[in-house]
């Protein structure tokens, strides 16, 4: 799964897709973005993506804000409830056809499992 982002100045009409920065959300830290989305987890950052090992991105579970950087550069939106929504559904979806034989229900409540602050 990539993450596109793409500088806006106010009034333009549309973003400058042609400088974007896209990062790919790896294997690895699927299930920790998808821990962020649904609140499980408050937050993340990878880091050390791209052939140069010099992009990354983060999310931020309280505020919803996603933002990529690379050098020099940061894009950050606050996202709102309907994009977390199909954002949150696409990465669902993602972890679910990595573990066929789970169901959406089973990876939430292993994602809770896994990165739920422990009760003491």
């Amino acid at each position: 799964m990539n993450i596109e982002g793409a500088y806006w100045a106010a009034g333009e009409r549309s973003a400058k897709w042609e400088e974007k920065t896209t990062v790919q959300v790896s294997r690895q830290e699927l299930p920790k973005f998808a821990a962020t989305l649904t609140g499980f987890s408050p937050g993340m950052e990878a880091k050390f993506h791209g052939e140069s090992k010099n992009t990354g991105y983060s999310m931020d579970s309280t505020t919803m804000e996603l933002s990529v950087f690379s050098p020099g550069r940061k894009i950050a939106i606050r996202l709102n409830p309907d994009e977390v929504f199909w954002l949150t559904s696409l990465v669902l979806s993602q972890l679910k056809r990595s573990r066929p034989g789970l169901s959406v229900s089973d990876i939430l409540n292993l994602l809770k499992l896994s990165y739920s602050k422990p009760r003491r």
